[in-house]
C-alpha cells in the first residue's frame, strides 16, 4: 500500500473519532477501521495524559520542550512500544513507565513514531497498578537520544543490577554498570549490583539525590576529594553503611542524604550546619 494511501485512512480515522466528519458511512467506517488495524494504528495512543516531568534541564535541545514557566509542556499521548511507555509531545518522547522483558531487561528506544526519545521519567521504574516489574528489573539499557534523566529514577528499582549506555549518548554513559553524566556527576549505583564496597570514581564532583539508595549491601563507600556536593536522599536506605567520611572539598549536603534508617557515623571537617543540612536522629557526626 502506497504512503499517501495509509495517510488518507488515518487521516479518516481521526475525523471519525473526533466527530468531525459531517457525514459518516458506517459500513466504509468499519472497513477503514480494519484496515487501520492491519497497518497497525492504535487509537488508544491519542488520548490525552495528565503528566509532568520535575527537574532542571541544562541542555537547550530539550528546553524547546519547556514551557514559559519553566515546567515541561503536558504530553499529548501515550505510546507502548516493547519494553516501555512513551509520553509523547511536540518533538520528543519521554519514557513514563518501563519494564523488565522476559530477561529481566528493558531495552528504552531511541524513537517512537518519529519522536526523538529524549529524557527518563523519575517513577519510570515505581511499583504501580499496572507494573510490578521494579521486582525483576536486571538490566536497563539507554539509547543515545536521552539527554535528559530525572533525579532518583532507578532508585525503586530493588533489582537493578546493571546500566548500560549506548556508547554514542553524549550526556551520560556507564563504568562497570553504574550511571554517569559527563557533566561529572554519579547518577545511579544499582541497588543489587555485587560487592559491598565502592570508591567513587576521582573526577566526580557531585553525588547525585539518591544515587546510593537502596544500596543495602554496600557497607563501605569513599568519596573522593573531587566531589563538591552530595544531593537530597542520596544514601537512603543504605542499611549496611554504618560510616562515612566527608572530604574537606563538600560544601552542601541536601536533604535526608544519609537516612540509612540505621545508626551511622558521619566523620566530617565541619559541623552539619555548614553544609546546610539538617541530620537525622540515626545520625552522629564526628568532627576531625
Amino acid at each position: 500500500m502506497k504512503n499517501e494511501e495509509k495517510t488518507t485512512i488515518r487521516n479518516r480515522i481521526c475525523d471519525l473519532i473526533s466527530n468531525r466528519a459531517k457525514s459518516i458511512n458506517w459500513i466504509t467506517a468499519a472497513l477503514v477501521l480494519i484496515a487501520a488495524l492491519i497497518l497497525g494504528v492504535h487509537l488508544n495512543e491519542t488520548r490525552e495524559v495528565d503528566y509532568e516531568i520535575c527537574g532542571e534541564v541544562d541542555t537547550s535541545i530539550y528546553d524547546e520542550a519547556k514551557k514559559d514557566d519553566g515546567t515541561y509542556r503536558m504530553f499529548s499521548g501515550v505510546v507502548k512500544r516493547g519494553d516501555a511507555r512513551y509520553g509523547v509531545k511536540g518533538k520528543y518522547a519521554v519514557v513514563i513507565e518501563g519494564w523488565p522483558n522476559e530477561n529481566g531487561e528493558c531495552i528504552i528506544r531511541s524513537r517512537v513514531r518519529g519522536k526523538r526519545v529524549a529524557g527518563i521519567s523519575k517513577w519510570t521504574f515505581a511499583e504501580g497498578k499496572y507494573n510490578m516489574g521494579c521486582y525483576y528489573l536486571t538490566d536497563v539499557t539507554i539509547p543515545d537520544s536521552v539527554i535528559y534523566i530525572d533525579e532518583g529514577t532507578f532508585h525503586h528499582a530493588v533489582a537493578l543490577e546493571k546500566i548500560t549506555v549506548d556508547k554514542g549518548n553524549k550526556h551520560y554513559y556507564d563504568i562497570d554498570g553504574i550511571l554517569f553524566s559527563t557533566n561529572n556527576q554519579i547518577i545511579a549505583y544499582p541497588m543489587k549490583k555485587a560487592g559491598n564496597e565502592y570508591h567513587i570514581p576521582e573526577n566526580i564532583t557531585h553525588i547525585a539525590g539518591f544515587a546510593f539508595a537502596g544500596c543495602d549491601n554496600l557497607s563501605g563507600i569513599t568519596v573522593p576529594v573531587s566531589v563538591t556536593g552530595i544531593g537530597d536522599y542520596a544514601f537512603w536506605r543504605c542499611y549496611d553503611l554504618t560510616s562515612i567520611t566527608i572530604p574537606e572539598s563538600v560544601t552542601s549536603i541536601g536533604y535526608g542524604a544519609f537516612s540509612t534508617y540505621n545508626p551511622i557515623t558521619i566523620k566530617a571537617p565541619h559541623a552539619p550546619s555548614y553544609y546546610g543540612y539538617t541530620p537525622t536522629e540515626n545520625e552522629t557526626w564526628v568532627i576531625e
